[in-house]
């Protein structure tokens, strides 16, 4: 999958092709320091997880009504699944590895 990806960086603004998680062409942030485009690169990274883990929430607050049709179990297992996604966002930031992170399966129903 081939992404177009900006870099902002002291102000100036840096594009460059993505390609399967590689920059085809990495001549584009000449000039900006490695470990601020690392930093970029988390940050991004970091935004799409908790966009996922924030959806997955939000897919799941049904779950969490009184009058939701769920057996008691089924509920036990959502609030269980809910709270593993929510732990898992308070520890982002203490994440060295984000190719490490395993999201919970949601709840078979």
């Amino acid at each position: 999958m081939r992404v177009l990806n900006k870099i902002s960086y002291n102000g100036t603004d840096y594009y460059g092709v993505m390609e399967d998680g590689f920059y085809a062409n990495e001549r584009f942030i000449a000039g900006v320091p490695l470990e601020a485009i690392k930093s970029e690169f988390r940050r991004i990274d970091l935004d799409t997880i908790t966009n996922n883990i924030d959806s997955r929430l939000s897919s799941t607050d049904w779950t969490q009504f009184a009058d939701a049709p769920l057996t008691t179990q089924q509920k036990q297992e959502y609030v269980e699944y809910r709270k593993k996604l929510v732990e898992l966002k308070q520890s982002l930031h203490n994440v060295t590895d984000l190719a490490s992170i395993k999201l919970p399966l949601a709840p078979q129903i």
